[in-house]
């Protein structure tokens, strides 16, 4: 079996199955009364969630992308 180096297979994976840490975030920001947030913003990097005018990018990961056992 051919093997990909991490980061090659890691690229092969596309933004998606992260939607529950996702969720769980926007909920608590949310809660916390923290707004001027947007979602999935065509900028660089693809961050999940991204404050523009603060010019702040925040990109979250799950257990998935560090191989993390549950």
């Amino acid at each position: 079996m051919f093997k990909f180096p991490r980061s090659r297979l890691m690229g092969l994976v596309k933004a998606k199955g992260n939607k529950k840490t996702e969720v769980r975030l926007a909920e608590l920001l949310r809660g916390a009364g923290i707004n001027g947030w947007g979602r999935h913003l065509p900028i660089s990097g693809r961050p999940g969630f991204a404050f523009r005018n603060q010019k702040v990018a925040i990109i979250v990961a799950g257990y998935f992308w560090y191989g993390c056992p549950r």
